[in-house]
């Protein structure tokens, strides 16, 4: 998705992706949590938790379930949207990883929103001065 959102021939070497151009990385078979202009879509965001959540308030996902988000939403015959689709759910899955197996809704939207990646950002300098 990082090579969509940039204007160059080359793929950013670093995955990121411009958050001006957003709109460009969607793909068939994502969750409709962005619009195809970009903006972020609270309702169609809930409504992912709320379809696939089990928890007693919908707002953690198992292992399991983000796994069958992307199956659940993918378009017939769209195999690269649906390989995007669960790459991108594990790889939040994974930057998370919950200890006690539940991906909590506010770290999936902080995904949505950028915060996140400031939030891992000081958890690694954190990490980083109690090693030394």
């Amino acid at each position: 998705m990082s090579y969509r959102t940039w204007n160059r021939l080359l793929p950013d070497p670093f995955f990121r992706l411009r958050l001006t151009a957003i709109h460009r990385g969607k793909h068939g078979s994502d969750s409709e949590s962005y619009s195809h202009k970009g903006t972020f879509v609270q309702s169609n965001f809930d409504d992912l938790f709320t379809s696939w959540s089990t928890g007693p308030n919908h707002d953690t996902l198992t292992l399991g379930q983000v796994i069958a988000i992307p199956i659940g939403n993918s378009d017939p015959w769209d195999v690269f949207g649906f390989i995007a689709g669960l790459g991108e759910w594990l790889a939040v899955y994974v930057m998370f990883s919950p200890e006690d197996g539940k991906l909590k809704k506010e770290d999936v939207r902080g995904i949505f929103d950028g915060s996140a990646f400031y939030k891992v950002a000081k958890a690694v300098v954190a990490k980083k001065h109690r090693a030394y």
